[in-house]
């Protein structure tokens, strides 16, 4: 675990490792380059689609204690 990670946000988020394939990697550097974000970002936003698309609530539901 990476120490910054877990100990420089206030809500203390659990990290994660994310292995990805070096194509995926690299069209996530170039979106996050031309959109002038960072790949946590991008990964975020695809996370919050797959839990609305299965029936949770979004990322920022879920921390405000919103249940399914």
């Amino acid at each position: 675990m990476d120490a910054y990670c877990c100990f420089a946000f206030s809500c203390r988020p659990t990290c994660t490792s994310l292995y990805l394939p070096e194509p995926v990697y690299e069209a996530l550097r170039k979106i996050t380059f031309e959109e002038r974000l960072k790949i946590h970002d991008v990964v975020l936003e695809g996370i919050d689609l797959a839990l609305r698309r299965r029936g949770y609530p979004s990322i920022e539901g879920l921390k405000a204690g919103k249940k399914r």
